[in-house]
């Protein structure tokens, strides 16, 4: 008598699975969004500290545009880590919700307006 797993004992195996990689192909969603935010957040203190702080404060040194152009920098950086960590684990995806190239393009797109935000806070505009 050969052991066989019942039928209903297998869908119930392929249901665990695919649920198991549906939760896995979430996380992954999350952590793209969790970079995202990890971006906008240096950007913001790019912002304030490079554009806003040297305004306000009439006695601040060049220092804060430089820690402006660093954390602009630091969040272009943080936006291409996130699309290549998406897609280093997207290969194990059995699904694909969104289009590889709509991701790619909001991440170079993401950094390359923080770069040109560094380049506009180095030269104090």
């Amino acid at each position: 008598m050969p052991s066989e797993v019942p039928d209903n004992q297998a869908n119930e195996h392929q249901s665990r699975n695919f649920l198991a990689a549906e939760r896995t192909e979430l996380a992954d969603d999350r952590t793209l969004l969790a970079w995202y935010r990890t971006t906008f957040a240096a950007y913001a203190l790019a912002v304030g500290l490079g554009g806003i702080v040297p305004v306000v404060a009439k006695s601040a040194s060049s220092a804060y545009r430089v820690l402006g152009v660093i954390f602009a920098v630091l969040g272009a950086i943080a936006a291409l880590v996130g699309v290549w960590h998406y897609l280093a684990f997207r290969e194990r995806s059995q699904q694909n919700r969104v289009s590889v190239r709509l991701i790619v393009g909001i991440g170079l797109i993401t950094s390359l307006l923080g770069l040109v935000m560094a380049i506009v806070i180095a030269l104090g505009g």
